[in-house]
């Protein structure tokens, strides 16, 4: 199957998938998705942690000599704080913990540039990814399908969050469930800008895969783990420990028998 195709098949899934998850999600109580939603996350950082360390990253060192190496491994540095740098740039808001259905009372223009710094946040966000999984195309097929999973096990819950927040700020439900979709299709757009500007440049590769660790990574340090912290009781916090090892054991098992 032509690289373009699998592009096409994998952006488009994800971006149908992901909105399909919310609005699934979003159509639950607030209660059960109070449930639900720490669950998902937690499982969700296992994801993500094990699509970086156990397929991204050791695809992107393969072969590597001792100096590729190290500006491979700088390049992982410095991915992580870029990401870091962008979020304070954009104040790029993540709702994973807003409560569903909440109704704080904030100004109306306090109100818009909130709604619009969670749709520019998303829409970058999802033409990263979508350039990353392009990328992860170009290079293995199985990395590929290994980043798209990543893909949706954090973006169904951030769309989830993106939902609350674009209602809360008072904008109809149909509207923000419109415009959450528009974003997601920044995944189509990144995916063959990767493919028309990384085809004749094989060498980038790897260091855009290792930048795809990077940001998987980020996300799952710096936004996942801070929302399970917390003095919780014992069951709970054995709960969330297991569900993010289950996480990482996913992707561990897929990459033993996944062929390829």
């Amino acid at each position: 199957m032509a690289n373009w195709v699998w592009v096409l098949t994998l952006t488009g899934a994800g971006a149908l998938a992901s909105t399909s998850g919310a609005i699934l999600l979003a159509s639950l109580g607030s209660r059960l998705l109070a449930r639900l939603v720490p669950a998902l996350v937690s499982f969700s950082t296992g994801v993500l942690l094990g699509a970086a360390c156990l397929d991204l990253l050791p695809t992107a060192f393969s072969g590597a000599d001792q100096q590729r190496g190290v500006n491979l491994g700088l390049t992982l540095a410095l991915g992580v704080l870029s990401f870091f740098a962008l979020e304070k740039l954009i104040h790029w808001h993540h709702a994973h913990d807003i409560e569903p259905g909440s109704q704080a009372a904030v100004p109306r223009a306090e109100e818009r540039a909130t709604a619009v710094m969670v749709l520019t946040g998303t829409s970058l966000h999802n033409l990263i990814a979508g350039v990353l999984l392009g990328a992860a195309v170009l290079a293995d097929h199985k990395t590929a399908l290994l980043l798209f999973a990543a893909i949706l096990a954090h973006h169904i819950p951030q769309q989830v969050g993106d939902l609350s927040v674009l209602v809360m700020t008072g904008m109809g439900r149909l509207r923000a469930l419109l415009l959450t979709i528009t974003s997601s299709l920044a995944l189509l757009a990144g995916g063959f800008i990767a493919l028309v500007c990384l085809r004749g440049v094989p060498g980038a590769l790897a260091y855009v895969l290792t930048v795809a660790g990077a940001s998987l990574i980020y996300i799952a340090l710096a936004d996942l783990i801070p929302r399970l912290r917390g003095h919780h009781p014992g069951r709970r916090a054995t709960l969330t420990v297991t569900l993010v090892a289950s996480g990482i054991a996913v992707i561990y098992l897929v990459v033993r028998l996944l062929p390829g």
